[in-house]
C-alpha cells in the first residue's frame, strides 16, 4: 500500500481556497500511485472554526466541499477533516 500523508496550512473559513488545495493534492497523489492520501484534522475549514459554525450556510458549504471530494476520489482512499 502507498500512503501519501499531506501537510497544509488550512485557511480559517477559507473553504473554496482550502478545497482546490485538496482536490488538487488528491491528484498528485493518484499520479503518484498513492491508495490512500490523508489530510490534517479540520483541513476544509481551517481551525478552528469556533463562531464560524454558527453562521448560516457554513455547514451546508461543508457538505458541499466533502461531496466535492468524495466526487474526485475515485479510484484513491481520502481521509480529510
Amino acid at each position: 500500500m502507498h500512503l501519501g500523508l499531506v501537510q497544509i496550512n488550512p485557511r480559517l473559513g477559507a473553504i473554496d481556497r482550502n478545497l482546490r488545495v485538496i482536490l488538487s493534492y488528491i491528484e498528485k497523489a493518484r499520479e503518484a500511485g498513492c491508495d490512500l492520501v490523508v489530510f490534517p484534522e479540520l483541513a476544509i475549514c481551517g481551525s478552528p472554526p469556533l463562531d464560524l459554525l454558527w453562521r448560516s450556510g457554513f455547514i451546508e458549504k461543508m457538505e458541499g466541499a466533502l461531496g466535492e471530494i468524495a466526487c474526485a476520489s475515485e479510484g484513491i482512499g481520502v481521509i480529510v477533516g
